[in-house]
């Protein structure tokens, strides 16, 4: 069985990041014309008492640490354990201001080749 920091180092490795502790700032690059992502992590809120899926699912928030990521689940599942929700963590993607995933990064966002 996968303990967090495992499924974490998986993630990261599959997405190409840097595992490194500590690490402030964490980018790929996905190609030489796309922008570079930061990894951050998402926490995320399951309801299943919600009617809809929309409504079952919801990002609460978003972090830079997987630590306080950790956390933070830890403590809102402990917190909510009689509400019949459930949190987790995801790692994700942050975009530079005015991109994402399918747009053209800013010359100044580039690296010097």
């Amino acid at each position: 069985m996968l303990t967090l920091r495992d499924e974490a180092a998986h993630r990261e490795r599959l997405i190409g990041v840097s595992s490194q502790p500590n690490s402030a700032i964490r980018r790929v690059a996905l190609s030489k014309d796309r922008p570079y992502p930061t990894q951050v992590f998402a926490v995320i809120r399951f309801d299943p008492r919600m009617s809809s899926l929309e409504h079952q699912v919801t990002v609460k928030e978003v972090v830079w640490s997987l630590e306080l990521a950790e956390a933070e689940v830890a403590r809102l599942n402990e917190l909510n354990a009689d509400k019949g929700c459930r949190y987790v963590w995801q790692a994700t993607r942050l975009f530079e201001p005015g991109t994402s995933a399918g747009t053209d990064a800013p010359e100044a966002s580039r690296p010097a080749s």
